[in-house]
C-alpha cells in the first residue's frame, strides 16, 4: 500500500477522500495536516482531530496566518465582512465568491509536499471537488494537473522520476455521492464540520451548509449535526 499526507480540514469533504483513498486507491494517508490560515474561526480543528483519530493517524496544525497580510481579500478572512447566506445553489457557482482565499489551496499543497518528500509518502489527498465548489477555482480537475505536472519539475523527487502525486479523490462527485460514500466507509461525518461561520451550530445558511444539507437530503437522510436554522 502507498503512503500520503492528507490535508484534513474538518470538513466533509477532506474527511470522505481520506477514507476513499484507503477504500478505493490502496492509499494510507498517514499524517494529517490542517492549516489555520487566519479564517473566522477554528471550530474546524477539533474536528480535523476527531477526524485524524477515527482514521488512526498523526495531525498536525500549522498556523499560517494570512489574514494578517491579505485579510480583506476575503470574507473567509475578515469577519466585519458578511458572508453570502440564503443563496440558490446557481448563484454560488455563477462567480468566484467572496469566500475564496487568494492562493490558499497553492500554499497549502507547497506545505503538504514538503512533508511528504521529508518523510518519503507517495501522494498528497485532498478533498477537492468541483462539482458542488462553489465557484472556487483551485478546486477543478485542471488546477490538479497543473499541480502534478509542477511537482514533477520542483521536487528533487520529481527529479528522479518519483514525483509525490497530488490525489483528490472526489473531485468529480455531487455532494450527495460524497455524502453517500462517506456513510458507505463508515467515515465519522459527524465529526466533521461544514460551515462558514463557525458556531456553537451550523448555521444553516452559508453556501457551505446549504450544499452539505441538501446533499443528505439526496440521500434520504438529515444531517448528523445540528443546525442554528
Amino acid at each position: 500500500m502507498q503512503t500520503a499526507v492528507g490535508l484534513i480540514s474538518g470538513g466533509l469533504d477532506s474527511c470522505v477522500a481520506a477514507y476513499m483513498a484507503r477504500e478505493d486507491h490502496n492509499i494510507e494517508v498517514k499524517t494529517g495536516v490542517t492549516i489555520l490560515y487566519g479564517q473566522r474561526h477554528d471550530r474546524e480543528v477539533s474536528s480535523a482531530k476527531r477526524v485524524c483519530a477515527a482514521l488512526g493517524i498523526n495531525h498536525v496544525v500549522l498556523d499560517v496566518p494570512l489574514r494578517d497580510i491579505i485579510q480583506r481579500s476575503s470574507a473567509l478572512l475578515n469577519p466585519s465582512e458578511a458572508l453570502p447566506h440564503d443563496r440558490a445553489q446557481s448563484a454560488m457557482t455563477a462567480r468566484v465568491p467572496r469566500s475564496y482565499v487568494p492562493g490558499r489551496n497553492t500554499i497549502m499543497l507547497a506545505i503538504a509536499q514538503s512533508i511528504a518528500e521529508a518523510y518519503e509518502y507517495d501522494h498528497i489527498i485532498t478533498g477537492f471537488n468541483a462539482v458542488d465548489f462553489s465557484g472556487y477555482p483551485d478546486c477543478r480537475p485542471i488546477f490538479v494537473d497543473a499541480w502534478n505536472h509542477l511537482a514533477r519539475y520542483a521536487t528533487k523527487r520529481g527529479y528522479e522520476n518519483n514525483a509525490i502525486t497530488l490525489v483528490a479523490p472526489i473531485i468529480n462527485m455531487a455532494k450527495a455521492s460524497v455524502v453517500y460514500h462517506g456513510i458507505r466507509l463508515g467515515a465519522p461525518l459527524g465529526d466533521t464540520w461544514s460551515c462558514y461561520e463557525g458556531g456553537a451550530l451550523a448555521c444553516g445558511r452559508c453556501d457551505s451548509c446549504i450544499i452539505r444539507r441538501n446533499a443528505f437530503r439526496e440521500n434520504g437522510k438529515e444531517d448528523v449535526i445540528e443546525y442554528a436554522v
